[in-house]
């Protein structure tokens, strides 16, 4: 497997790991229980994303262990929280 891929493997999931996450948050901040349920499946859907994406990076011989929300994501919950 090329790096170009095992990158693009990366990168993909760290978009589905950060939508996740994106999504979880809005569920918790929604007063609507519709609406939350809804942010709750998105998530769910995410999730099994990312997990596609893993097993990509571990046939490519790539280590996804060590992946988490970015900071990026992280500043945009905070700023969403306040």
């Amino acid at each position: 497997m090329n790096k170009s891929s095992l990158k693009r493997y990366k990168d993909n999931l760290q978009g589905e790991i950060d939508a996740s996450a994106m999504y979880r948050e809005m569920a918790e901040m929604e007063t609507d229980a519709n609406k939350a349920s809804i942010y709750l499946k998105l998530a769910t859907i995410e999730d099994r994303h990312a997990d596609f994406w893993r097993d990509q990076m571990i046939k490519a011989g790539g280590d996804p262990s060590r992946m988490n929300v970015s900071a990026r994501t992280k500043v945009m919950i905070w700023l969403g929280r306040n």
